[in-house]
């Protein structure tokens, strides 16, 4: 396979008025003045989902990949000597030990960014992973970093809705989410989804994004931190951990393991500790940088040099609107995270393992005849020349 070649920055970023133009006026605020037509725009994304999380991620993913890490996630710190990417590496470890995978077996990941997580679960043990991401460019990424590292016979990644996946019934020994199908309409569409394509048997382990038991619907100021989050990330409707646990079962797994894997960090280190941008915590290397750029008084100069650079013509205005586009994103995303955290209403770490039940029947009769349609078009297009079905 030839390399993939990408550029060091997008060519085409008209992407901020894509992703301005999900939201409401109040959403693209940083102070909102009605919340309660905050809750109805919320209700009223779920559906345009995908073209939400598809648009965000044409946006972020290179702000993300080089001002965070290549693992788009978060993790708690277990010890005061960890750096961010060891705290990530390690949280990846316990959800791919939890999930006893061994090796031989074939698993998916849904939502795999630019596949970090992927090429690390293959390299810690002799699996397949196909990765699933609602847009191109981080499949074009994640394959290009997958041949650079001589892994392409053990990852592949396929751009699809993991709401409607192309595989057949029971194609995966496993299936993992880190942090990804928050982006969901409604936790039960990916949930069942997935276990569609596990085998029976077969283990699914998610750590979810969720609002916790402390979340107070009625209060405005833990309604306004919820509506950062989910404008800085792309969101249509997060759930609270009651609604996830809920979804998950309705989905049918037989569920062996719940926790809130965020609550296990050190107290004085928290997961949401380089938001905070403390660069005390974060002492040497890369992180110190990573932290230190995060601070407010670096964000507010930077949107003051973009803004001025398009206004005294150093670039064009589509750049110009779409780099601040980006530094609002990046900034409502950032603070809304730390608030949520601070104030312990939020946790990016919820995890939930199952597995699916031998007599697994589909909840959803409507949606299990869409899957067979879907599944029976993807075989279809994929037809080799000799008329025998590939493999998808």
């Amino acid at each position: 396979m030839a390399a993939v070649k990408l550029p060091a920055v997008r060519a085409d970023d008209a992407f901020g008025e894509q992703v301005r133009s999900h939201y409401t006026v109040e959403e693209n605020s940083n102070k909102p003045v009605d919340l309660v037509k905050l809750e109805e725009e919320r209700e009223k994304r779920k559906g345009k989902y995908s073209q939400i999380a598809h648009d965000y991620y044409e946006l972020a993913t290179l702000n993300l990949e080089f001002g965070w890490n290549r693992k788009f996630h978060f993790g708690p710190y277990l010890d005061k000597e960890q750096s961010i990417r060891e705290a990530l590496a390690a949280h990846d470890h316990y959800q791919f030990l939890t999930m006893g995978v061994k090796p031989g077996m074939r698993g998916l990941d849904a939502g795999c960014g630019i596949g970090e997580p992927a090429r690390d679960y293959v390299k810690w043990a002799d699996v397949h992973i196909t990765g699933v991401t609602i847009t191109q460019f981080q499949v074009d990424r994640a394959t290009q970093y997958a041949e650079e590292e001589g892994l392409s016979d053990k990852v592949d990644f396929v751009r699809a809705d993991f709401c409607q996946m192309p595989f057949p019934d029971n194609t995966f020994d496993f299936v993992y989410a880190q942090e990804a199908t928050v982006h969901a309409p409604e936790l039960r569409d990916v949930y069942t989804e997935i276990c569609r394509v596990l085998k029976p048997g077969g283990v699914f382990g998610v750590g979810e994004w969720c609002m916790t038991d402390k979340f107070d619907p009625k209060n405005e100021h833990h309604i306004d931190i919820r509506r950062r989050i989910e404008r800085g990330n792309g969101i249509a409707n997060m759930k609270t951990t009651a609604e996830a646990l809920e979804e998950f079962k309705f989905a049918g797994y037989e569920i062996y393991h719940v926790e809130d894997h965020a609550l296990k960090g050190l107290k004085d280190r928290p997961w949401w500790s380089p938001l905070d941008a403390n660069t005390k915590l974060f002492p040497t290397g890369k992180d110190w940088w990573t932290v230190y750029f995060l601070k407010p008084w670096v964000w507010r100069l930077a949107r003051a040099f973009t803004w001025t650079a398009g206004k005294v013509g150093y670039q064009s205005k589509v750049d110009t609107d779409t780099l601040l586009e980006a530094l609002n994103t990046q900034g409502q995303a950032v603070w809304g995270l730390r608030d949520g955290g601070k104030y312990e209403i939020f946790t990016p770490c919820y995890q939930m393992y199952g597995r699916k039940p031998e007599n697994w029947v589909h909840p959803q009769p409507e949606k299990a005849k869409e899957a067979a349609i879907r599944v029976a078009a993807a075989a279809a297009a994929k037809t080799t020349t000799n008329g025998e079905a590939a493999v998808v």
